[in-house]
């Protein structure tokens, strides 16, 4: 995760890269399933907890609207990891990234967009 802005009186314009490169863990051989408290084996290990393998370039330009609050607009691209030899070294089938927490859709093949507006107000 990294950023890089600068300040021009009010405005702060800003550049930031971030990435989740992780790695799921798995049912091991022995451990208690959480479901039914019987030992859980499976061959090959089950995916236990899948963790987000992403990167992200964000465009940002904040504006201090006086000393208690800021305005905020941001454009964030973001790019989930599809490539299967990366998804099978990293211990997962599939990859949503941070996108669809239940698991029900299928993950974005594409690039992705994302527009945020936010007033940040301190009181």
């Amino acid at each position: 995760y990294a950023t890089l802005g600068y300040r021009f009186g009010k405005w702060l314009p800003h550049l930031t890269y971030a990435t989740i490169d992780g790695k799921s863990s798995t049912v091991e051989p022995g451990a208690v399933c959480p479901t039914s408290m019987t030992p859980c084996v499976t061959n090959p290990p089950a995916m236990n907890f899948p963790v987000a393998i992403q990167s992200s370039v964000t465009a940002g330009l904040r504006y201090e609207v006086n000393d208690s609050a800021a305005l905020k607009f941001e454009y964030s691209v973001v790019d989930v990891e599809d490539d299967i030899n990366e998804l099978t070294e990293a211990n997962q089938r599939v990859n949503f990234g941070l996108f669809d927490t239940s698991f029900t859709l299928m993950p974005p093949k594409d690039k992705v967009g994302v527009y945020s507006i936010a007033l940040d107000v301190i009181f």
